[in-house]
């Protein structure tokens, strides 16, 4: 053909493409075809409408409007999920959001052309979302100029769905702190319309034991689904796991894969607990049947580097975790564990970079903080390193397992009297949190302060009988303070075993303690069983 043939269909083409583009019909898609996509979109998702609280004119005409008030509840609510990390992926072909995740937050008066249009739409479909308001009252004698009086304020929500009325909740707060009451409100407000959420909310702030008693009320409601079902096993053995019980911990991940065989996460965290088990061999093929039903799921290739780590396979690591950013280039856990095991090898600048880098993703990783402000200790950059673990806490400053995670770096590098601060904050926090008792009274063993290590390790034991880390060190604590108390120590060890009879350090220390006393033959029985442990 010749060239100018090709000219002359091309010219012919662009006219005829012209004259498309610019007809009525070609005009009326590019309209409409976008906004019936956005109507299908906001029919088949969840939303949680939040509506203006009923406020006294009073107030309103100070500046504290309805408006204002739903707005801050919503970014409580906003923050509350963000905390939780529960997203997965979604279950529904509609692509509305999974059954853990709080529906979409919209406040009305945003965009109300066409949110008024998809409430129009909304009806005519009977697809009624989930809508909450709020009366607040005021004492008569609080000046809405000034709320600095310390009066107490009283809060009713109510939640609807279409017709239905299905929750009243009243709560009181301080009218000086309004901020505060939008925190309260919100957390009412996820508790009523979606419990997981606010128990893995629960969960991350170490609250665990009211975590574990919302997770058990989603498992005996017969109208849960079985999404919701999955979720709740998944999350109590993840509760069970943090709690050192590992036997229950897989049998309530069996449980949710017994639903779902498909279910990653599940598959991951059980192979977690047969890390902690020292089962490594077993916990990598979990690993591998999540990446295998999964293969987007990036925290398979992570555990495995984990894996690799303790083995002291760095490079065989580091592939595993730049596999996983293969695959979810913003897991911000990848980058952790790949600045962790560069710091293994004294890469102190690389591995900052890493640590850099998650935050760049996630800015409120507070992992990333506190990870990076070890390394600095590590390079004796103290001042450095503090100012990190404190960028970690104003984070969340009520998160109770930010604290601990700080005081734990601390107590590793042998600053134990600020790690006993920060345990103590933590305490402060939630006056239930296992971890932070027993960490706290390790740190108090290594101070040489035995009795007071001992009480905390009685506290934990006092929030969760069934806690043999406690146990454990407990027999420490005793079998530290000379021949008198060897028989005591025995005691413990005994009790941690009784709880977890894979517990290895439990079994080194009764053997030890044996031995001092003169049973050689069962001393050097326990430590072999110790060893054997540990290796496998």
């Amino acid at each position: 053909m010749k060239q100018g043939s090709i000219h002359l269909q091309l010219i012919t083409g662009l006219k005829t493409a012209a004259r498309v583009a610019t007809s009525p019909r070609f005009a009326l898609a590019v309209v409409f075809v976008p906004l019936l996509l956005y109507l299908f979109r906001e029919i088949t998702h969840d939303a949680l409408i939040i509506d203006p609280f009923i406020v006294p004119a009073r107030f309103t005409d100070a500046g504290l409007t309805g408006q204002v008030i739903a707005q801050r509840v919503g970014d409580h609510l906003r923050h509350i999920e963000v905390l939780s990390r529960t997203r997965m992926p979604t279950d529904h072909p509609l692509g509305s959001q999974d059954e853990t995740v709080i529906p979409d937050i919209e406040i009305p008066g945003t965009n109300l052309g066409l949110k008024t249009l998809v409430a129009v739409v909304r009806g005519i479909f009977s697809v009624y979302p989930t809508r909450v308001t709020g009366d607040i009252v005021f004492p008569v004698a609080l000046d809405p100029k000034d709320l600095s009086t310390g009066s107490n304020i009283g809060v009713t929500i109510y939640i609807t769905r279409g017709r239905e009325h299905y929750a009243a909740l009243r709560l009181t707060a301080a009218a000086t702190d309004l901020d505060q009451l939008a925190d309260e409100a919100a957390k009412l407000i996820v508790k009523a319309i979606n419990p997981y959420v606010y128990a893995s909310y629960l969960d991350r702030h170490g609250n665990t034991l009211d975590a574990s008693t919302i997770v058990d009320s989603i498992l005996l409601n017969p109208n849960s689904t079985p999404a919701q079902l999955k979720a709740a096993y998944n999350l109590l053995g993840n509760i069970r796991l943090k709690q050192s019980r590992l036997d229950e911990a897989i049998a309530l991940f069996s449980k949710a894969v017994a639903i779902d065989d498909h279910f990653a996460m599940a598959y991951n965290n059980w192979g977690i607990s047969l890390e902690r088990q020292h089962k490594h061999d077993e916990a990598l093929k979990k690993y591998q049947k999540a990446i295998r039903v999964d293969r987007h799921f990036a925290a398979g290739y992570d555990n495995w580097g984990g894996l690799l780590v303790k083995q002291k396979d760095y490079p065989g690591a580091i592939a595993m975790y730049e596999k996983a950013l293969t695959r979810d280039r913003l897991d911000v856990n990848a980058y952790e564990r790949w600045g962790a095991a560069l710091d293994a090898q004294h890469s102190y600048d690389a591995a900052a970079e890493k640590y850099k880098t998650a935050l760049s993703i996630d800015p409120t990783d507070a992992t990333a903080y506190i990870l990076w402000g070890t390394l600095l200790a590590e390079q004796n950059k103290l001042d450095d390193a503090d100012a990190r673990y404190q960028s970690a806490i104003a984070i969340d400053p009520s998160n109770v397992e930010t604290y601990r995670n700080v005081a734990d770096a601390l107590r590793v590098q042998k600053r134990y009297d600020q790690a006993v601060v920060m345990y103590t904050q933590a305490i402060g926090i939630n006056t239930r949190s296992l971890a932070a008792y027993n960490n706290c009274g390790l740190a108090m063993l290594e101070q040489g302060k035995y009795d007071d290590a001992i009480a905390m390790f009685k506290k934990a034991i006092a929030v969760e009988p069934t806690y043999a880390n406690a146990y454990n060190n407990w027999g420490e604590a005793l079998s530290r303070q000379g021949p008198d108390k060897l028989q005591e120590a025995i005691t413990m060890y005994k009790k941690a075993i009784g709880l977890n009879d894979r517990f290895a350090e439990a079994y080194d220390g009764l053997g030890h303690v044996l031995v001092m006393l003169g049973d050689k033959a069962e001393g050097e029985a326990m430590l072999a069983k110790s060893r054997a442990l540990a290796s496998n």
